[in-house]
């Protein structure tokens, strides 16, 4: 069982405030792993309500696009990405690692589109390409391993291994 989307989104909100001061040089998306869970929980129409409140918290939280950019951005990424869901299971362990690492590259190649709309310098180059469109992906594929993915199992772990502490305990009485 996945946990509450409430711990979700408050992981994700305390990587995107934390991320930045812990490593400035890394631009993880910290909601990416928490949208990708809804889009296997939730409705469409909900899916995108809450890419919108967390692209707009990243505008909020960040001062280098226009106001707007991030929650344009994931909601784009949202309504395409919506449709391809059922090709990646909730409960395979890499699924959410690989959705996450999707989302990345669709999200950069649609930052790089806004950014162009906004008039905004687009940094162009082979290690800028690199970095955006091979690491970023991976790391944040390995964030969503990392930091969701691991959590889970082992919070199933724990809790199996805790009924079973209990059932040889009763068993025993």
């Amino acid at each position: 069982m996945v946990p509450k989307l409430t711990v979700v989104f408050l992981l994700s909100l305390f990587c995107a405030l934390v991320g930045p001061v812990v490593l400035p040089s890394m631009r993880l998306l910290a909601f990416a792993p928490f949208l990708v869970i809804l889009y296997t929980r939730l409705p469409h129409i909900h899916c995108l309500w809450c890419a919108f409140g967390c692209g707009l918290l990243i505008d909020l939280l960040s001062s280098n696009l226009q106001l707007g950019a991030h929650a344009l951005n994931y909601v784009l990424v949202t309504l395409i990405l919506f449709r391809i869901r059922k090709f990646f299971f909730a409960h395979k362990p890499v699924a959410l690692a690989l959705f996450t690492a999707l989302f990345s590259i669709l999200s950069c190649s649609l930052q790089l589109i806004i950014m162009a709309i906004y008039g905004q310098h687009i940094p162009f180059g082979l290690a800028s390409f690199l970095s955006d469109f091979i690491l970023m992906p991976l790391c944040d594929g390995l964030y969503a391993f990392l930091g969701y993915t691991c959590p889970i199992y082992a919070y199933r772990g724990l809790r199996k291994s805790i009924k079973k502490i209990k059932m040889v305990s009763y068993a025993t009485k």
